[in-house]
C-alpha cells in the first residue's frame, strides 16, 4: 500500500508550535507529504524579545501551504506556557472538529503514522474505553509483533490522535484528586508500589499547579475512566527536541531521544480483544517512570521510604 497514494488526507491534523523553527521544519515536511484537507495551527507567544523572531520563523514555516487545504489558526500574542497553551489549543481544536491527529513541533512522524491514526480513529470511534491513538512505542522492538498494535492503560502523547468526546473528559478529573487520594482508589488502580508512589506525587503536583506539563492531568483521566491507548507495535515517532531548548525533555543523552522509527505494514493486523497488555505496560512504566524514580536514592514500599 502506498502511504501517500491519496491526493489528500481527510483526517484533520493539528500542529503545536513555539520557538523552534529547525524542528518545526522537519515535522512539517512530513505533514506536507500527506497533504491534509484540514490543518490546525496552534502557536504560543514569545517569553522574551529574543524569541520574537524565532516564533515568527516557526509560523512562517507552517503557513507555507502549497496544496488545497482549509487552515484554522490559533496564535497567542503572549506566552501562555506549555500547560495553558496546550489545553486551550486542544479545547479550540475540538470545538471545531470531532477528531484530530496531533503533533508537537519536535515529534517527527514516520509516514505510516498518518494512515494508522486514521484507521484507528475510525475503528474505535464508538468505543468509550479507547481514548487515544498513540504513535509512540516504549517497548522493546519486536516484542509485540503478533498484531500491528496493542492496548495500554497509559496515555503516550508524542504524536497522537483522539476524539472530541474523549477530550471532553479532561476537564472533569483533577478536582476529584483530593478526595480520591484519601481512598484506596490509586492502590487498586496501580499495584506496583514504586509506580503508585510516583503517580501519587505527580498528581499532587499537577493538582497544585506545580508541573510544567499537562499530561499528568491527562494520565489521571485515563486512570479515572479506565481508558486505553492504541500503541503501534513499531515506533512511529522520533522526538528530536531533547536538549537545552526544550521545556521538559532536557537530557539529549536520554534513551528516549531521537528514537528510530519503523513503518507499519498494511493491512493492519487487529487484536482480538480490547484490553490492556500487562507485559507491555510493565515495560512502558519501567522505561518512562520507575527507573527514573529509583534514581532518587530511596525505595518506596507501601508508603515507607527505605534509604539505600
Amino acid at each position: 500500500m502506498s502511504i501517500i497514494a491519496k491526493p489528500s488526507f481527510k483526517t484533520p491534523i493539528a500542529i503545536f508550535i513555539f520557538n523552534r523553527p529547525s524542528t518545526t521544519k522537519r515535522v512539517f515536511e512530513r505533514v506536507k507529504m500527506v497533504r491534509p484537507k484540514k490543518l490546525f495551527i496552534v502557536a504560543d507567544g514569545p517569553r522574551c524579545d529574543e524569541e520574537i523572531q524565532l516564533c515568527k520563523e516557526s509560523i512562517s514555516i507552517v503557513e507555507k501551504i502549497d496544496w488545497e487545504c482549509s487552515v484554522e489558526k490559533n496564535y497567542s500574542s503572549e506566552n501562555l506556557g506549555v500547560v495553558k497553551r496546550y489545553i486551550s489549543g486542544l479545547d479550540w481544536i475540538f470545538s471545531i472538529s470531532n477528531e484530530a491527529i496531533i503533533l508537537d513541533d519536535d515529534c517527527v512522524p514516520e509516514l505510516s503514522f498518518f494512515p494508522y491514526c486514521e484507521e484507528m480513529l475510525e475503528r474505535y470511534r464508538n468505543n468509550d474505553k479507547v481514548m487515544l491513538v498513540s504513535g509512540q512505542t516504549m517497548t522493546d522492538p519486536g516484542s509485540f509483533s503478533e498484531y500491528s498494535y496493542y492496548f495500554s492503560k497509559f496515555a503516550l502523547i508524542w504524536g497522537w490522535a483522539t476524539w472530541r468526546d474523549a477530550w471532553k473528559r479532561f476537564h472533569e478529573g483533577m478536582k476529584l484528586w483530593p478526595y480520591l487520594r484519601e481512598t484506596k482508589w490509586l492502590s487498586e488502580t496501580i499495584k506496583e508500589p514504586i509506580l503508585r508512589e510516583y503517580w501519587r506525587k505527580s498528581f499532587d503536583r499537577a493538582y497544585e499547579g506545580r508541573v510544567g506539563t499537562w499530561d499528568y492531568q491527562w494520565m489521571f483521566i485515563f486512570f479515572l475512566y479506565g481508558g486505553l491507548s492504541v500503541i503501534p507495535s513499531n515506533n512511529l515517532i522520533s522526538n528530536i527536541g531533547f536538549g537545552l531548548g526544550s521545556v521538559n525533555t532536557k537530557d539529549p543523552t536520554s534513551e528516549n531521544a531521537n528514537m528510530p522509527t519503523i513503518p507499519l505494514s498494511f493491512p493492519l493486523r487487529h487484536p482480538d480483544l480490547v484490553v490492556s497488555n500487562q507485559l507491555a505496560d510493565e515495560q512502558i512504566a519501567e522505561r518512562l517512570w520507575v527507573s527514573r524514580y529509583k534514581k532518587n536514592k530511596y525505595i518506596v514500599t507501601d508508603g515507607f521510604k527505605i534509604y539505600e
